[in-house]
């Protein structure tokens, strides 16, 4: 069984839920009135329904802090949650009454609340004149998106915190037939891990509830669980053809937006391409400039190999000047010779004679 952790509290007809520790700060500083016709803290926020409680502190022998009936009061004993309603319950509903906007996961796809005021804990959402259902958070939305969601739900939506337990099938089938659209959220594992059976201080509350509040206000962070029920306007009504149309709107904005992603994946490789494109020009001018480089150290030897083709021209000339000239030279001399043999053998043949 656990205490009862949260009430309401009514000031010059303004009425708020508070937790036991802000309570007992109250009845500390003589802020609460000790008789029970005085009392401003109830269990609920129904004024019809609702009963007186105080505040009970804790005690060294670990006894935690709760709120209590009044002994002649109809529910008698200690104000009880209820037997689903855990610590890690209790620190959601606060959670989720202090974040302006947040994201819920159903079935894949995500929907981001903006909350127009304060959400009601503990919403009473009655029934009949007898019986009524108490919804964890009733939510008051300012918008929503997708933004169809807003006309969907008329602006509500209520919040159910699955810990242990799921929502009963009657309060389902209730808020079913009556057009109010419900989320179920479960709590993570690990933060259930982190969150202590119990709180000791408000200190200890109040940093538990401001870390969960940080990470769920994150853009990135979402809340999941299942709409256990998602109703539909009814037909030919002023808020059915605003959903109508806003849903049609919508539509037309996925297509655009996918075509506009198709187009950009388009520019994408086009622009890759064109970089593509400018790295090959680059390549081909670099192997146009050695080409051109080339071609210049090929016209300078080819310059070079006319001069040399030249000069051994000329040397060929002299060559061939010379050799005709050392030929006609040669053969003089060996005309000489031939002479001189001659009038040599003709000298001795005289001798001889004589």
């Amino acid at each position: 069984m656990v205490k009862k952790f949260f009430a309401y509290i009514e000031k010059e007809k303004n009425i708020k839920r508070i937790n036991v520790f802000e309570a007992l700060n109250l009845r500390k500083n003589g802020q609460l009135p000790n008789k029970k016709e005085e009392a401003i803290l109830f269990d609920v926020f129904d004024s019809k329904n609702r009963e007186p409680v105080y505040p009970v502190s804790s005690s060294v022998n670990g006894k935690r802090a709760y709120f209590s009936y009044y002994s002649d009061s109809k529910r008698k004993g200690l104000a009880v949650e209820g037997a689903e309603m855990t610590t890690v319950h209790r620190l959601y509903q606060d959670v989720f009454t202090e974040i302006d906007s947040f994201r819920i996961r159903n079935k894949g796809r995500t929907i981001t609340l903006n909350i127009k005021k304060k959400p009601t804990v503990e919403f009473m959402y009655r029934v009949s004149d007898k019986k009524y259902y108490l919804i964890d958070i009733m939510l008051i939305l300012e918008s929503t998106k997708p933004a169809s969601y807003f006309y969907k739900w008329n602006g509500m939506l209520a919040l159910e915190i699955y810990v242990t337990h799921q929502t009963e099938y009657d309060k389902v089938l209730s808020l079913q037939n009556n057009n109010i659209s419900l989320f179920e959220a479960k709590v993570p594992s690990d933060i259930k891990e982190d969150v202590p059976e119990e709180f000791m201080s408000l200190e200890e509350y109040e940093s538990a509830k401001e870390k969960l509040i940080q990470k769920y206000s994150k853009t990135n962070f979402e809340l999941w669980g299942r709409l256990l029920t998602d109703v539909y306007p009814t037909m030919n009504t002023e808020r059915w053809r605003r959903y109508k149309k806003m849903v049609k709107y919508e539509a037309e904005i996925e297509k655009i937006e996918k075509d506009m992603k198709r187009l950009n994946e388009a520019v994408k490789q086009l622009e890759e391409r064109y970089r593509n494109g400018v790295i090959e020009i680059k390549k081909l001018n670099k192997r146009k400039e050695t080409i051109i480089s080339n071609t210049e150290e090929f016209e300078e030897l080819k310059k070079y190999n006319e001069e040399l083709n030249g000069k051994m021209a000329f040397m060929k000339s002299n060559y061939d000047s010379m050799e005709e000239e050392y030929k006609r030279s040669l053969e003089a001399k060996e005309k000489e010779i031939e002479e001189m043999k001659s009038k040599s053998l003709l000298s001795k043949f005289k001798k001889f004679l004589s």
